[in-house]
């Protein structure tokens, strides 16, 4: 039972350090740019049976619309392994090829963690304090996690050259909603020049660290692709007030006093949006925050009674109501979320979205 119990405690311990590992080994997939898929439910798509209950087949068109995000981004989870299996199965098979590896062997055994990386990655993290964990009952748990980080690295830096020589695809279908007919043209705004035939809808939220992470990328895809399609932009209005909703009700002001307006404030918000500790901090601060929202809207352009007159304005409020009817429509309520030619993706959320969006966009024919 004690060994059971230390074991559990040393696989616990290692599956945070593997997600901090994990983290770096993101970063650096990214960097390289490793392929992504480009097959989507737009190909082929048919209606996914999920279960039956007394004789009737369900596909997700059937399920409550609020589900359907949280349904979605199960199914990413599950679509992420996949994919990382499939990389490193396409690896593995083109290593085997081209060096005359013997059936049966490991490719990956010269990457593999060396006896003396196991020790140095124990006596950092395991061989301190009084309640030491001995070395042989952790060993094997430290080996496999090292292995496996090692592995990833291997893949994601040789995925680039399997590509361009060996044009390596990765056929596996993206995730993705039911299709719907939602008119977002009076609860968005477009980014950019973007006028394209394919229309592309980003629910966002300035407080949102994943939208902070991606909204330069998807700044410079929105320039790439503006002939290809047209990137809408949905505020997420949250049911309680805080900062994110008074960011998003300014930036509807800065639109409707100039359309010029709009983008100059959309950027210092998502600049300055760190400052700002939680979507709520408003109510602790309140003088404080509603200052710094102020100054952002007059740098933007704004004056301070044009912008009073706004937030009090019915138009605004007609602006909020349509914002939340087209989440809820699209069955989104986290940023963020892409909702492309009538159909909710469930886009990575640890990797980068926007690369997986450029490519999806890519592959569209119109």
């Amino acid at each position: 039972m004690e060994k059971r119990v230390v074991i559990t405690a040393a696989v616990g311990f290692l599956a945070g350090i593997g997600t901090v590992l994990a983290g770096q080994f993101i970063r650096e997939s990214q960097r390289l740019k490793a392929d992504t898929p480009t097959a989507s439910c737009f190909v082929g798509e048919k209606k996914v049976p999920l279960f039956e209950l007394n004789g009737k087949v369900f596909t997700l068109d059937d399920l409550p619309q609020d589900i359907h995000q949280s349904f979605l981004l199960a199914q990413m989870d599950a679509f992420r392994r996949t994919n990382e299996i499939i990389e490193e199965l396409a690896v593995r098979a083109s290593m085997t090829s081209q060096a005359g590896i013997p059936k049966g062997q490991d490719v990956f055994t010269p990457v593999l963690s060396k006896e003396e990386e196991i020790e140095a990655y124990y006596k950092a993290n395991f061989a301190q304090g009084k309640n030491q964990i001995p070395f042989e009952k952790v060993r094997e748990a430290i080996k496999t996690s090292l292995d496996q980080q090692k592995i990833m690295t291997f893949v994601a830096e040789r995925l680039p050259k399997l590509k361009s020589e060996q044009k390596f695809r990765n056929l596996i279908t993206i995730p993705c909603g039911p299709a719907k007919e939602i008119d977002f043209k009076n609860s968005s705004f477009v980014i950019g020049e973007t006028s394209g035939p394919i229309d592309v809808v980003f629910f966002t939220d300035f407080m949102s660290p994943r939208v902070r992470q991606i909204i330069s990328p998807l700044n410079q895809l929105a320039k790439e692709g503006k002939e290809k399609f047209k990137l809408h932009e949905v505020y997420l209005f949250s049911e309680k007030e805080g900062i994110a909703n008074e960011l998003a009700k300014i930036a509807f002001c800065a639109q409707r006093e100039n359309p010029k307006l709009y983008p100059v404030f959309r950027e210092k918000a998502y600049m300055t949006s760190t400052l700002f500790t939680s979507p709520h901090a408003k109510e602790s601060q309140p003088q404080f925050y509603s200052k710094i929202t102020l100054d952002m809207a007059k740098a933007a352009g704004l004056k301070e009674n044009t912008l009073t007159e706004c937030l009090k304005s019915n138009q605004l409020q007609e602006f909020i109501t349509r914002s939340k009817k087209a989440a809820q429509l699209a069955g989104v309520s986290t940023a963020p979320a892409f909702f492309v030619k009538g159909r909710l993706l469930a886009l990575p959320a640890s990797n980068d979205p926007v690369s997986t969006l450029a490519e999806l966009v890519r592959s569209f024919k119109h």
